[in-house]
């Protein structure tokens, strides 16, 4: 015997909160409250307007929660020929001073950029154009948020199309410095050189790793 139970939505015991809601047209799930207990964790997902000089990741979703983070971004600048840069936030605050240290090597073995000192985080080999079609993707996974044993740290990669509208690809790794290893992360920011805008609707997903 098969019995079938239908219902649209599930609550906890005394409240009119919805903790699971099921779409009857679609099938579809949404949890609506954070689901513990998995590897990975879905924490924001953020759009971004049209003509803003920076897209930022607070301290609201990167915190003490996860000492690990995955960020997933997708960006095109106003202007043609800029390179993407990161930096992090400390109490909502960016760090002065050459903090950074960062290495992307072109898939394609058209170059490296590299340095040990620098007033940011290069995102890509070559800089990415703004004509349609064009901007830049991609991933990274960032370590020692909280940490103060070891300096944080990314690693990833970009997807892009640079101002030839050629595609090219980076692999990138980078970080604070060594000397940086007492400084606690609760934020990013990205921007363009040069202070440009950014075109269209930036995205950014914020995954935290247990």
């Amino acid at each position: 015997m098969v019995s079938t139970l239908k219902v649209n939505k599930i609550q906890i015991p005394n409240s009119d909160s919805d903790v699971i809601s099921l779409d009857a047209s679609t099938g579809n799930i949404a949890f609506n409250k954070p689901v513990t207990g998995t590897a990975i964790v879905k924490v924001a997902d953020l759009d971004f307007e049209d003509g803003v000089t920076a897209c930022d990741v607070t301290s609201t979703h990167i915190n003490s929660t996860y000492d690990s983070y995955k960020i997933k971004f997708r960006f095109k600048p106003a202007t043609d020929n800029s390179d993407l840069r990161l930096r992090v936030l400390v109490n909502g605050e960016l760090p002065s001073g050459s903090i950074y240290c960062y290495g992307g090597a072109a898939q394609d073995g058209n170059g490296y950029v590299s340095s040990n000192g620098q007033t940011y985080i290069r995102m890509a080999n070559s800089n990415v154009g703004s004509d349609t079609g064009e901007g830049i993707m991609g991933e990274i996974d960032i370590y020692n948020v909280n940490s103060t044993f070891l300096s944080f740290a990314i690693h990833g990669f970009s997807n892009h199309f640079n101002t030839s509208g050629n595609h090219t690809a980076t692999s990138l790794t980078g970080g604070l410095i060594r000397t940086e290893a007492s400084t606690v992360v609760n934020g990013l920011r990205f921007t363009w050189s040069s202070g440009n805008a950014f075109e269209g609707t930036g995205n950014i997903k914020v995954y935290g790793i247990n």
